[in-house]
Protein backbone atom coordinates (compact mmCIF):
# COMPACT_ATOMS: atom_id res chain seq x y z
CA UNK A 1 0.00 0.00 0.00
CA UNK A 2 1.18 3.57 -0.79
CA UNK A 3 -0.11 6.73 0.61
CA UNK A 4 -1.19 9.61 -1.92
CA UNK A 5 -0.13 13.60 -1.89
CA UNK A 6 -3.00 15.33 -2.29
CA UNK A 7 -1.88 16.55 -6.00
CA UNK A 8 -2.37 12.83 -6.37
CA UNK A 9 1.56 12.15 -6.53
CA UNK A 10 2.07 8.48 -4.66
CA UNK A 11 4.59 7.40 -2.48
CA UNK A 12 7.17 4.31 -2.25
CA UNK A 13 6.47 4.08 1.77
CA UNK A 14 4.18 1.29 2.99
CA UNK A 15 0.78 2.93 4.98
CA UNK A 16 0.23 1.61 8.45
CA UNK A 17 -3.31 -0.27 8.96
CA UNK A 18 -5.91 0.95 10.83
CA UNK A 19 -5.15 -1.69 13.95
CA UNK A 20 -0.97 -0.54 13.78
CA UNK A 21 -2.09 3.36 13.59
CA UNK A 22 -4.18 2.73 17.35
CA UNK A 23 -1.52 0.32 18.76
CA UNK A 24 0.64 3.50 17.84
CA UNK A 25 -1.59 5.38 20.53
CA UNK A 26 -1.36 2.60 23.15
CA UNK A 27 2.79 2.51 22.85
CA UNK A 28 3.17 6.52 22.96
CA UNK A 29 0.64 6.37 26.15
CA UNK A 30 1.81 3.54 27.76
CA UNK A 31 5.26 4.31 27.37
CA UNK A 32 5.07 7.34 29.19
CA UNK A 33 3.35 6.18 31.90
CA UNK A 34 5.87 3.43 32.59
CA UNK A 35 8.68 6.84 32.45
CA UNK A 36 6.48 8.34 35.20
CA UNK A 37 6.29 5.49 37.29
CA UNK A 38 10.00 4.71 36.44
CA UNK A 39 11.69 7.25 35.66
CA UNK A 40 15.12 6.46 33.99
CA UNK A 41 18.02 6.99 35.89
CA UNK A 42 20.80 9.44 34.01
CA UNK A 43 24.05 8.93 33.68
CA UNK A 44 26.40 9.20 36.89
CA UNK A 45 28.48 12.49 37.17
CA UNK A 46 26.59 15.32 34.87
CA UNK A 47 27.90 18.52 35.30
CA UNK A 48 25.30 21.88 34.98
CA UNK A 49 26.46 23.39 31.14
CA UNK A 50 25.42 27.00 29.64
CA UNK A 51 25.95 29.36 27.78
CA UNK A 52 24.71 32.78 26.55
CA UNK A 53 23.80 34.19 23.37
CA UNK A 54 22.53 37.75 21.89
CA UNK A 55 18.85 38.09 21.28
CA UNK A 56 18.00 41.58 18.96
CA UNK A 57 14.60 41.91 21.36
CA UNK A 58 15.58 40.51 24.97
CA UNK A 59 19.39 41.20 24.60
CA UNK A 60 21.25 38.43 26.50
CA UNK A 61 19.57 35.04 26.82
CA UNK A 62 21.21 32.28 29.25
CA UNK A 63 20.87 28.85 27.64
CA UNK A 64 21.73 25.93 30.33
CA UNK A 65 21.65 22.08 29.93
CA UNK A 66 23.95 19.32 31.26
CA UNK A 67 26.88 17.63 30.31
CA UNK A 68 27.67 14.06 31.03
CA UNK A 69 31.32 12.86 30.16
CA UNK A 70 31.91 9.18 29.32
CA UNK A 71 33.59 6.63 31.68
CA UNK A 72 36.62 4.12 31.68
CA UNK A 73 37.07 1.82 29.91
CA UNK A 74 35.24 4.11 27.17
CA UNK A 75 36.14 7.33 28.24
CA UNK A 76 38.49 8.00 25.24
CA UNK A 77 36.71 11.70 24.20
CA UNK A 78 35.42 9.36 20.70
CA UNK A 79 33.40 12.03 20.03
CA UNK A 80 30.66 14.54 22.12
CA UNK A 81 26.70 14.29 21.32
CA UNK A 82 24.43 17.00 21.49
CA UNK A 83 20.56 16.42 21.85
CA UNK A 84 17.65 18.64 21.67
CA UNK A 85 14.20 17.54 23.10
CA UNK A 86 10.60 18.18 21.97
CA UNK A 87 8.04 20.85 22.27
CA UNK A 88 7.14 21.21 26.00
CA UNK A 89 10.04 18.56 26.70
CA UNK A 90 13.49 19.67 29.20
CA UNK A 91 16.94 17.68 29.26
CA UNK A 92 14.94 15.50 32.03
CA UNK A 93 12.54 14.07 29.47
CA UNK A 94 12.64 10.85 30.06
CA UNK A 95 13.87 10.35 26.21
CA UNK A 96 16.69 12.44 26.25
CA UNK A 97 17.80 10.51 29.90
CA UNK A 98 17.83 7.66 28.14
CA UNK A 99 19.82 8.41 25.31
CA UNK A 100 22.46 9.99 27.29
CA UNK A 101 22.51 6.71 28.73
CA UNK A 102 23.49 4.97 25.31
CA UNK A 103 25.37 7.50 24.19
CA UNK A 104 27.77 7.35 27.25
CA UNK A 105 27.74 3.49 27.08
CA UNK A 106 29.05 3.79 23.42
CA UNK A 107 32.16 6.31 24.78
CA UNK A 108 30.24 9.19 23.90
CA UNK A 109 30.20 12.70 25.91
CA UNK A 110 27.13 14.13 25.51
CA UNK A 111 25.64 18.00 25.96
CA UNK A 112 22.06 18.22 26.41
CA UNK A 113 20.84 21.55 25.66
CA UNK A 114 17.42 23.06 27.32
CA UNK A 115 15.97 25.70 24.48
CA UNK A 116 16.11 29.01 25.92
CA UNK A 117 13.16 28.81 28.42
CA UNK A 118 12.70 25.08 28.76
CA UNK A 119 14.14 25.18 31.94
CA UNK A 120 11.60 27.29 33.23
CA UNK A 121 13.57 30.08 34.07
CA UNK A 122 11.71 32.71 32.51
CA UNK A 123 14.38 33.99 30.26
CA UNK A 124 12.44 33.45 26.87
CA UNK A 125 10.40 30.82 25.31
CA UNK A 126 11.46 29.05 21.76
CA UNK A 127 10.28 27.91 18.96
CA UNK A 128 10.80 25.15 15.95
CA UNK A 129 13.52 27.18 13.94
CA UNK A 130 15.42 28.87 16.98
CA UNK A 131 18.71 27.56 15.13
CA UNK A 132 20.88 30.28 17.11
CA UNK A 133 19.90 28.10 20.49
CA UNK A 134 21.58 24.90 19.17
CA UNK A 135 24.83 27.05 16.50
CA UNK A 136 25.49 28.19 20.34
CA UNK A 137 25.35 24.77 21.54
CA UNK A 138 27.48 23.60 19.40
CA UNK A 139 29.92 26.05 19.20
CA UNK A 140 30.22 25.07 22.96
CA UNK A 141 30.20 21.49 22.34
CA UNK A 142 33.26 22.05 19.63
CA UNK A 143 35.43 23.43 22.71
CA UNK A 144 34.33 20.70 25.32
CA UNK A 145 34.81 17.69 22.72
CA UNK A 146 38.74 18.83 23.01
CA UNK A 147 39.60 17.64 18.95
CA UNK A 148 36.97 14.90 18.75
CA UNK A 149 34.14 14.96 16.61
CA UNK A 150 30.60 16.93 17.53
CA UNK A 151 27.17 15.16 16.46
CA UNK A 152 23.02 16.14 16.52
CA UNK A 153 20.78 14.22 17.53
CA UNK A 154 17.32 15.73 18.19
CA UNK A 155 13.69 14.37 19.26
CA UNK A 156 10.49 15.65 17.51
CA UNK A 157 10.24 19.05 17.41
CA UNK A 158 13.92 18.71 18.38
CA UNK A 159 15.09 16.75 15.46
CA UNK A 160 13.40 19.53 13.31
CA UNK A 161 14.99 21.88 14.88
CA UNK A 162 18.61 19.80 14.03
CA UNK A 163 17.21 19.52 10.31
CA UNK A 164 16.57 23.04 10.06
CA UNK A 165 19.92 24.09 11.43
CA UNK A 166 21.94 21.76 9.35
CA UNK A 167 20.25 23.32 6.47
CA UNK A 168 20.46 26.91 7.86
CA UNK A 169 22.89 29.60 6.11
CA UNK A 170 25.45 32.80 8.13
CA UNK A 171 22.30 35.06 8.66
CA UNK A 172 20.36 32.53 10.13
CA UNK A 173 23.11 31.05 12.46
CA UNK A 174 24.15 34.71 13.17
CA UNK A 175 27.34 35.28 11.44
CA UNK A 176 26.89 38.58 10.12
CA UNK A 177 29.93 39.12 9.50
CA UNK A 178 30.30 36.29 7.09
CA UNK A 179 32.48 34.10 9.10
CA UNK A 180 32.60 30.42 7.95
CA UNK A 181 32.95 28.41 4.18
CA UNK A 182 31.60 29.33 0.91
CA UNK A 183 31.65 32.35 -1.22
CA UNK A 184 30.43 35.28 1.08
CA UNK A 185 30.36 33.22 4.19
CA UNK A 186 27.28 31.52 2.66
CA UNK A 187 27.49 28.37 3.80
CA UNK A 188 29.43 28.54 7.14
CA UNK A 189 31.93 25.65 8.28
CA UNK A 190 29.11 23.30 10.44
CA UNK A 191 30.55 22.45 14.04
CA UNK A 192 29.52 18.94 13.57
CA UNK A 193 30.12 16.40 11.22
CA UNK A 194 26.51 14.58 11.47
CA UNK A 195 22.92 15.32 12.21
CA UNK A 196 19.98 12.54 13.18
CA UNK A 197 16.35 14.13 13.66
CA UNK A 198 14.12 11.49 15.41
CA UNK A 199 10.23 11.24 15.02
CA UNK A 200 11.04 15.23 13.80
CA UNK A 201 7.90 16.91 11.67
CA UNK A 202 8.98 19.10 8.86
CA UNK A 203 6.26 21.04 6.74
CA UNK A 204 5.42 22.76 10.13
CA UNK A 205 1.48 23.98 9.19
CA UNK A 206 0.36 20.36 7.73
CA UNK A 207 2.14 19.02 11.06
CA UNK A 208 -0.07 21.35 12.98
CA UNK A 209 -3.32 20.74 10.98
CA UNK A 210 -2.57 16.85 11.42
CA UNK A 211 -2.24 17.95 15.40
CA UNK A 212 -5.65 19.21 15.48
CA UNK A 213 -7.58 16.25 14.68
CA UNK A 214 -9.76 14.48 17.48
CA UNK A 215 -7.33 11.26 17.90
CA UNK A 216 -4.64 13.75 18.89
CA UNK A 217 -6.62 15.33 21.67
CA UNK A 218 -4.39 13.87 24.78
CA UNK A 219 -1.30 14.91 23.25
CA UNK A 220 -2.38 18.28 22.55
CA UNK A 221 -3.93 18.93 26.00
CA UNK A 222 -0.15 17.41 27.77
CA UNK A 223 1.83 19.90 24.84
CA UNK A 224 -0.05 23.41 25.57
CA UNK A 225 -0.21 22.43 29.25
CA UNK A 226 3.78 22.32 29.16
CA UNK A 227 4.06 25.09 26.93
CA UNK A 228 1.88 27.15 29.85
CA UNK A 229 4.38 26.04 32.05
CA UNK A 230 7.41 27.46 30.48
CA UNK A 231 5.30 30.39 29.77
CA UNK A 232 4.45 31.25 32.93
CA UNK A 233 8.30 31.24 33.99
CA UNK A 234 8.20 34.19 31.63
CA UNK A 235 5.23 35.66 32.63
CA UNK A 236 6.65 35.90 36.34
CA UNK A 237 9.99 37.05 35.75
CA UNK A 238 8.69 39.86 33.30
CA UNK A 239 5.36 40.54 34.55
CA UNK A 240 5.59 44.27 33.51
CA UNK A 241 6.40 43.52 30.34
CA UNK A 242 3.04 41.86 29.18
CA UNK A 243 1.27 43.02 26.38
CA UNK A 244 4.50 43.54 24.73
CA UNK A 245 6.38 41.85 22.11
CA UNK A 246 8.65 40.21 24.94
CA UNK A 247 5.28 38.76 26.87
CA UNK A 248 2.69 38.96 23.94
CA UNK A 249 -0.65 37.93 26.36
CA UNK A 250 -1.43 37.16 29.95
CA UNK A 251 -0.94 34.07 31.30
CA UNK A 252 -4.92 33.39 31.91
CA UNK A 253 -4.92 34.31 28.14
CA UNK A 254 -2.10 32.01 27.16
CA UNK A 255 -3.54 29.02 29.57
CA UNK A 256 -7.27 29.26 27.43
CA UNK A 257 -5.49 28.70 24.21
CA UNK A 258 -6.92 25.31 22.91
CA UNK A 259 -4.87 24.12 19.79
CA UNK A 260 -1.39 24.55 18.78
CA UNK A 261 -1.82 27.05 15.45
CA UNK A 262 -3.55 29.38 17.73
CA UNK A 263 -0.50 28.56 20.60
CA UNK A 264 1.73 30.01 17.51
CA UNK A 265 -0.29 32.51 16.26
CA UNK A 266 -0.84 34.34 19.72
CA UNK A 267 2.18 33.41 21.55
CA UNK A 268 5.14 32.53 19.21
CA UNK A 269 4.60 35.06 16.10
CA UNK A 270 4.36 37.92 17.81
CA UNK A 271 7.30 37.04 20.27
CA UNK A 272 9.79 36.39 17.43
CA UNK A 273 8.49 38.66 14.89
CA UNK A 274 6.25 36.59 12.39
CA UNK A 275 3.06 37.72 10.94
CA UNK A 276 1.31 35.23 11.87
CA UNK A 277 1.45 31.54 12.37
CA UNK A 278 1.75 30.67 8.23
CA UNK A 279 4.51 33.21 8.34
CA UNK A 280 6.41 31.24 11.27
CA UNK A 281 5.59 27.81 9.52
CA UNK A 282 6.65 29.26 5.75
CA UNK A 283 9.88 30.90 7.69
CA UNK A 284 10.76 27.94 9.47
CA UNK A 285 9.91 25.06 8.40
CA UNK A 286 12.68 22.13 7.20
CA UNK A 287 10.82 20.81 4.36
CA UNK A 288 11.65 23.24 1.68
CA UNK A 289 15.27 23.81 2.97
CA UNK A 290 16.26 20.09 2.98
CA UNK A 291 17.76 20.51 -0.88
CA UNK A 292 20.06 23.04 1.55
CA UNK A 293 21.43 20.32 4.28
CA UNK A 294 25.08 21.22 4.74
CA UNK A 295 25.97 18.00 6.13
CA UNK A 296 24.94 14.66 6.69
CA UNK A 297 21.29 14.44 7.93
CA UNK A 298 19.44 11.37 8.96
CA UNK A 299 15.08 11.96 9.45
CA UNK A 300 14.14 9.10 10.87
CA UNK A 301 10.56 8.09 12.11
CA UNK A 302 8.09 5.68 13.25
CA UNK A 303 5.29 4.36 10.63
CA UNK A 304 2.82 4.02 13.49
CA UNK A 305 3.66 7.19 15.26
CA UNK A 306 0.64 9.44 16.21
CA UNK A 307 2.06 12.51 16.84
CA UNK A 308 4.05 13.16 13.88
CA UNK A 309 1.93 11.06 11.01
CA UNK A 310 3.63 9.34 8.25
CA UNK A 311 1.27 10.09 6.58
CA UNK A 312 2.14 13.65 6.54
CA UNK A 313 5.76 13.28 6.12
CA UNK A 314 5.99 10.33 3.77
CA UNK A 315 5.17 13.01 0.54
CA UNK A 316 7.50 15.76 2.01
CA UNK A 317 10.56 12.92 2.22
CA UNK A 318 9.14 11.83 -1.71
CA UNK A 319 9.37 15.26 -2.71
CA UNK A 320 12.84 16.03 -1.31
CA UNK A 321 14.87 12.86 -1.45
CA UNK A 322 16.05 13.43 -4.98
CA UNK A 323 17.00 17.24 -4.27
CA UNK A 324 18.98 16.26 -0.98
CA UNK A 325 22.11 14.37 -1.21
CA UNK A 326 22.81 14.62 2.19
CA UNK A 327 19.81 13.33 3.37
CA UNK A 328 18.93 9.69 4.76
CA UNK A 329 15.49 8.43 5.59
CA UNK A 330 15.17 5.19 8.30
CA UNK A 331 11.66 4.03 8.78
CA UNK A 332 10.56 1.65 12.27
CA UNK A 333 7.51 -0.65 11.90
CA UNK A 334 6.37 -0.03 15.77
CA UNK A 335 8.22 3.07 17.64
CA UNK A 336 5.17 5.33 18.07
CA UNK A 337 5.75 8.75 19.12
CA UNK A 338 9.60 8.19 20.92
CA UNK A 339 8.44 5.11 22.09
CA UNK A 340 11.44 3.01 20.97
CA UNK A 341 12.69 -0.99 21.62
CA UNK A 342 15.24 -2.72 21.13
CA UNK A 343 12.93 -4.96 18.73
CA UNK A 344 13.01 -2.66 15.73
CA UNK A 345 15.01 -2.21 13.20
CA UNK A 346 15.98 0.80 11.59
CA UNK A 347 15.18 0.25 7.89
CA UNK A 348 16.84 2.27 5.11
CA UNK A 349 14.23 4.63 2.65
CA UNK A 350 14.34 3.38 -0.62
CA UNK A 351 15.31 -0.23 0.55
CA UNK A 352 18.92 -0.35 -0.02
CA UNK A 353 19.77 2.38 0.48
CA UNK A 354 21.66 4.32 3.41
CA UNK A 355 24.26 2.22 5.76
CA UNK A 356 21.51 1.50 8.61
CA UNK A 357 23.16 -2.12 9.50
CA UNK A 358 21.27 -3.66 12.22
CA UNK A 359 23.36 -5.60 15.03
CA UNK A 360 21.46 -7.65 17.41
CA UNK A 361 20.52 -6.02 20.60
CA UNK A 362 20.95 -2.69 19.20
CA UNK A 363 18.41 -0.19 20.38
CA UNK A 364 16.79 2.06 17.96
CA UNK A 365 19.25 4.19 19.53
CA UNK A 366 21.81 2.81 19.47
CA UNK A 367 21.41 1.89 14.97
CA UNK A 368 21.06 6.00 14.90
CA UNK A 369 24.34 6.53 16.86
CA UNK A 370 26.67 4.15 14.69
CA UNK A 371 25.08 5.96 11.91
CA UNK A 372 25.78 9.31 13.10
CA UNK A 373 29.32 8.04 14.24
CA UNK A 374 30.08 6.28 10.72
CA UNK A 375 29.26 9.39 9.27
CA UNK A 376 31.30 11.91 11.86
CA UNK A 377 34.49 9.23 11.19
CA UNK A 378 34.30 8.09 14.55
CA UNK A 379 35.82 4.51 14.87
CA UNK A 380 33.37 1.82 15.64
CA UNK A 381 33.58 0.24 19.05
CA UNK A 382 35.33 -3.44 19.18
CA UNK A 383 31.93 -4.61 20.16
CA UNK A 384 30.23 -3.58 17.38
CA UNK A 385 32.19 -6.04 15.20
CA UNK A 386 31.92 -8.54 17.63
CA UNK A 387 27.67 -8.51 17.89
CA UNK A 388 25.89 -11.38 15.80
CA UNK A 389 23.86 -9.71 12.37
Amino acid sequence: MEFSESGGTRTSIPRPSAPQLWLGHGRTVGWRLRSALRPPTPPPGAAPWGTTLEDPVTGKVRLSGALYRARPPLASRRGLLVTVHGLGGCVASPYMVRSAVEAVNRGLDVLALNLRGADRSGEDFYHAGMVADLEAAVRSAEELSEGAPVIVAGFSLGGHLALRWSASDARELGHEDGAGEGAGGSSPKPGAAAVAGLCAPLELSTGSRAFEGPGTWLYRRYILSCLSSLYGAVTRRHSGAVGTRRVPVSLPEAREIGTLREWDRRVVAPRHGFDDEEDYYRRASAAPRLHQLRLPSLWMGSLDDPMVPARVVAPVLERMRARSPQLSVGWIQRGAHLAFTTEETVTPWPAGEGEMSAVAGDSVFDQVLRWLEAKAGIEPLESDSTRVP
